[in-house]
């Protein structure tokens, strides 16, 4: 966890790294068969309309402090047998919520016609309306991973977990946040985005400084 976890004046955060694993078991395997569709309990899912608003690495770059998060460092999307942006769909699952943390299921769907390996952390990060990062990008948790090969329609999932506005320093004041419209998703070793809506809009750290949100490696 990062360092802002260890803060006194917040809350703990320790449940988090104990619900990693429960969380995973829990919705592993409502995940098998496809992700939740956007009407169902939980479920969100990405959609067109921001495709102009969260764009790959170029309008990342636009804003302070805002970086992509490529697992393999690549100066472009991964050549080979690895999963492109183009080929992938990005949805999430909305889990529980406690001591000051709520956690989200991150799913990569191969939408390929061919199979594709795919491994290791998503760049996740806020953005406004405008495409503008908010906040850090997430900080990497837990184990590296392994390579996953996915058939076509097969997906991956990492778990993202976000801390509340208002309990950390440089994010407990009305000025110091901002309205996050979508998260921008890196698939590892790709410097092209995938937009996320978050649905609701919801008021998050604006400081590049700030780290507000963690993400783990990809899992079948």
């Amino acid at each position: 966890m990062n360092r802002h976890c260890m803060d006194t004046r917040r809350k703990p955060c320790i449940v988090a790294a104990a619900m990693l694993a429960a969380m995973f078991a829990l919705v592993s395997a409502g995940c098998a068969g496809g992700t939740r569709a956007a009407g169902g309990t939980g479920g969100v899912t990405a959609g067109p309309a921001l495709g102009d608003l969260v764009s790959p690495a170029s309008q990342a770059a636009s804003s302070p402090g805002a970086t992509p998060e490529p697992a393999a460092g690549a100066a472009q999307d991964s050549p080979g047998d690895g999963c492109l942006t183009a080929n992938l769909r990005v949805s999430a699952v909305n889990l529980d919520s406690s001591a000051g943390h709520s956690y989200k299921q991150i799913i990569l769907t191969n939408a390929g016609a061919a199979s594709c390996v795919l491994g290791g952390f998503p760049g996740v990060s806020y953005v406004d309306a405008g495409g503008r990062q908010l906040g850090a990008a997430a900080d990497r948790t837990g184990g590296p991973g392994t390579a996953i090969m996915l058939l076509p329609g097969q997906h991956a999932a990492s778990l993202l977990i976000m801390i509340r506005t208002g309990i950390q320093a440089g994010c407990d004041e009305p000025n110091q946040t901002a309205e996050a419209v979508a998260l921008r998703i890196y698939p590892p070793a790709n410097r092209t985005a995938l937009p996320l809506p978050v649905g609701v809009p919801e008021m998050v750290c604006a400081s590049p400084a700030v780290h507000q949100l963690q993400i783990s490696a990809l899992t079948r």
